[in-house]
């Protein structure tokens, strides 16, 4: 990535809500012959304008819809950027004014590709699912800063509950500062109990969280 690159994607980062940045970024592909992002770009900050609009408008504008579907068939592992090649499946990335904007990731595939995932500009919605599967190697990542939100275990890890429980409050604490991003936190099952709970809403530890599921 060139120097100029970068400061164009950080210009969008700063500024989410702003198309212009996009937009500007858009033309810089285009003028260096990324043709197919250009115009994904241009097109879904266009689709996201008609969205807000009146349901006629959108009727009218169908062919756009259209296109935004054949750039995703048949580029998607270009759009997909440092994630390209990865066979990422489309309900597990989300695309957005021609920006990855949502991404789900077994913790196993994060942890094979963490430092992909984290030098995504700009950082897109990263969930991380089955996380008790590998709890202690995904708290030792560096790169748990990139991640929003987090789903600790599904029913084929009922038996580890238990482990569960006591690495949380044994082991998280640690990494518990650096998931600066963390915004949703789902323990279900894990029977952390009220010690558990409180230790989790201690200040110091996963300053953005606004969404805790301990059921």
């Amino acid at each position: 990535m060139t120097h100029d690159e970068r400061a164009l994607l950080t210009a969008v980062a700063a500024a989410p809500d702003d198309d212009l940045p996009r937009l500007v970024y858009a033309d810089w592909l285009e003028e260096h012959e990324r043709t197919v992002r250009a115009e994904f770009i241009r097109l879904q900050c266009e689709i996201a304008r008609l969205e807000v609009g009146p349901r006629t408008i959108v009727d009218q504008n169908v062919a756009l819809w259209k296109r935004q579907q054949e750039l995703l068939d048949g580029h998607r592992e270009e759009l997909l950027g440092p994630l390209g090649g990865l066979s990422i499946q489309p309900r597990d990335a989300e695309f957005r004014r021609g920006f990855l904007s949502e991404l789900t990731l077994h913790v196993e595939r994060f942890l094979f590709h963490d430092a992909r995932v984290a030098a995504i500009r700009p950082l897109p919605h990263v969930r991380i699912t089955h996380a008790a599967a590998q709890l202690a190697s995904f708290l030792s990542s560096p790169h748990l800063g990139c991640i929003s939100a987090i789903k600790a275990y599904d029913d084929a890890l009922e038996n580890s509950i238990g482990f569960l429980a006591e690495l949380t409050l044994a082991d998280v604490a640690g990494a518990a500062r650096d998931l600066t991003r963390l915004t949703a936190l789902d323990l279900e099952g894990c029977g952390i109990g009220d010690l558990g709970a409180e230790w989790l809403f201690a200040p110091d530890y996963f300053p953005a969280l606004n969404n805790l599921d301990l059921e």
